[in-house]
């Protein structure tokens, strides 16, 4: 038994990405298993975000105990199963009558110590470690992340009678829903040759000029320019330095792949499958090319020119789920509107997943009694009622709210890219007995338009208080650009990508910033754990660079300006996290500043 856990854990840490793990560390790994009930795929979660987190790549004597604390932390509730059982074992083995003479050699050996720990009674019920719940948590509005690009900024001034605009006129975000599952071969291979030959020649424009493009996989003796995308020779498993292939275009290269070789490369340089780029080296083979320079991307489209003037914004960016793994009260969204309606902010930015597909079908308490809904039905019930109660609460609240969809929403599509959050059909109240008062069909929001008393801008119509966009999309609040997908797009580039002679703490901004050199939401390619649908890939790209660029993850929260210093990259983190609470961004933009990473302060706290 002990040796199938052993390869059991063994192929859980292979398959996180961790394969040359010591017998000694195995044999840790091992026992911190059995000690606290920890399943092997569990503590290869814990060791693929901690690695990522701290960018380590080995397990050793000195990486071990922080891990070790960390698996602890997120699967710590699995000690109570664990004494549970010992305390059993412990009771039934005190219920065993020993013969007279094993029982004179145990009082022989037994120190005082040991006679006082079995006079007490243990019973596993006492011995059960309590929960992490909700309510318990500790550190409420603790700010665990501050960006602050000048030690003192002015007060944020906002007139009463502002206008805060919202417009999403981007032509690469998606309106409506879509029929998907029906590309043909030749489309998608025409999007990926079209996506190749658009972004190499942005890539050779802005760093070599006119310089002449080699075909790939033809051998030379000189230096040559080639263009491709980044590509993985194994069929799975992750992209490695000797892994790495680079596959020319139909047009220019018939889609010939030769060997990428960065061996001897110096430079920093960080690579994923499906990145396009460009590398000078030498390919005397034909086989092989060995690298000399690599240009991992371009700088992205000018934005378009906004007539708005320059207007101070309170933003807050807000991440799903909404409600923790143990039930369906909705607790920390609560919490999150109660926050809304003492601060007042302009817009309120939340991604789903708003009802989570992985937790199970939801239930409606009635007259204290549980029955099952439609998910639409319990969309109306919890956020829709929600957002109405809010407005009701506070008369005149001008804030807006934008909903992001995600691909664990079950009130949404679950290709990418997303429609935005619509009504499935026409509202209606269905007929049958017992259920005439349930409205049929809908998500309900149409009702938080008319709650409380809507200000003078929306009785006028000129301005909606909840706009559901697309997933991924690029909207404007006045005169800020806004970027956002809800989709872990950084922890699905960091679990497939390699990397080389790059300098400490850079991991999480440069995933992002592959975001804005491929001018992409989804750069990955084969995507990994979504429904991508190549005949809309039109609808990931980054039309522009964006002011703002929000990528919730499961990773470590952070606000850092992108290379380059025009962009500010947010990860908020998850509102819930587990059975307790989790994080979300406050963002105070002020109307004065050169540039958007100049003017806006941030702080990530706690629910």
């Amino acid at each position: 038994m002990t040796m199938g856990l052993r390869g059991q854990v063994e192929t859980a840490f292979s398959n996180a990405g961790l394969r040359n793990i010591t017998d000694e560390m195995l044999s840790k790994c091992l026992a911190l298993s059995t000690s606290h009930g920890i399943e092997p795929r569990q503590l290869a979660a814990v060791w693929e975000a901690h690695s990522l987190n701290k960018n380590i790549s080995e397990l050793t004597d000195h990486t071990f105990p922080a891990y070790r604390a960390q698996v602890i932390k997120d699967f710590g509730d699995n000690d109570s199963v664990v004494i549970t059982r010992l305390a059993q074992k412990r009771t039934t083995a005190s219920s065993v009558t020993p013969s007279p003479a094993k029982r004179q050699a145990v009082e022989t050996t037994q120190s005082a110590i040991d006679n006082i720990a079995n006079s007490v009674s243990i019973s596993p019920e006492k011995m059960t470690m309590p929960k992490c719940t909700y309510d318990d948590r500790k550190g409420v509005g603790k700010v665990v992340v501050s960006y602050r690009p000048k030690k003192e900024l002015a007060q944020l001034d906002r007139s009463p009678n502002r206008v805060c605009t919202i417009s999403s006129d981007f032509d690469t975000n998606v309106t409506e829903v879509y029929r998907h599952m029906n590309s043909p071969l030749e489309e998608r291979a025409k999007v990926l040759e079209e996506q190749l030959v658009t972004m190499g020649e942005a890539i050779v424009s802005q760093y070599k000029g006119d310089a002449e493009i080699e075909a790939v996989g033809v051998p030379r003796q000189d230096k040559v320019l080639c263009v491709g995308r980044i590509c993985n020779e194994a069929h799975e498993g992750r992209l490695n330095a000797t892994s790495l292939m680079l596959e020319g275009s139909r047009l220019a290269s018939n889609g010939a792949r030769v060997h990428l070789d960065v061996s001897d490369f110096e430079k920093p340089y960080s690579l994923f499958p499906g990145q396009i780029v460009a590398i000078e080296g030498t390919n005397a083979t034909g086989r092989k090319l060995v690298a000399q320079d690599i240009y991992e991307g371009a700088c992205p489209n000018v934005k378009p020119e906004c007539d708005a003037d320059k207007e101070s914004l309170k933003i807050m960016a807000v991440c799903g789920p909404f409600t923790t793994n143990d039930n369906f009260d909705y607790a920390p969204m609560r919490d999150l509107f109660e926050i809304v309606r003492t601060s007042k902010p302009d817009v309120v930015i939340l991604s789903g997943p708003f009802v989570d597909i992985e937790q199970g079908d939801p239930e409606l308490d009635e007259d204290g009694k549980l029955f099952p809904v439609t998910y639409e039905v319990f969309f109306a019930n919890k956020i829709a009622l929600l957002l109405e109660e809010l407005f009701e609460a506070e008369e005149n609240l001008s804030t807006q709210f934008v909903l992001v969809p995600s691909l664990r929403d079950a009130v949404a599509e679950w290709t990418f890219p997303q429609a935005p959050l619509a009504d499935s059909q026409e509202p209606h109240f269905l007929k049958l007995k017992g259920a005439e008062g349930i409205e049929f069909g809908t998500l309900g929001l149409q009702h938080t338009e008319n709650a409380g008393q809507p200000t003078a801008g929306m009785k006028a119509g000129v301005q909606r208080r909840v706009h559901c966009l697309s997933n991924p999309c690029t909207f404007r609040i006045n005169d800020v650009v806004v970027g956002i997908t809800s989709h872990d797009v950084l922890m699905d580039l960091s679990a497939e990508e390699t990397n080389g002679n790059l300098a400490p703490g850079t991991r999480l901004l440069r995933l992002s910033q592959h975001l804005i050199q491929q001018r992409c939401y989804y750069p990955l390619f084969p995507s990994s754990n979504i429904n991508l649908n190549l005949q809309k890939f039109q609808s990931t790209k980054m039309p522009c660079e964006p002011d703002l660029l929000i990528v919730p993850s499961k990773l470590t929260s952070f606000a850092k300006p992108a290379p380059g210093e025009t962009c500010l990259v947010v990860n908020p983190g998850l509102l819930s996290k587990g059975t307790t609470g989790g994080t979300y961004a406050i963002l105070d933009v002020l109307n004065n500043g050169d540039t958007f990473v100049d003017r806006v302060a941030v702080d990530i706290k706690k629910i």
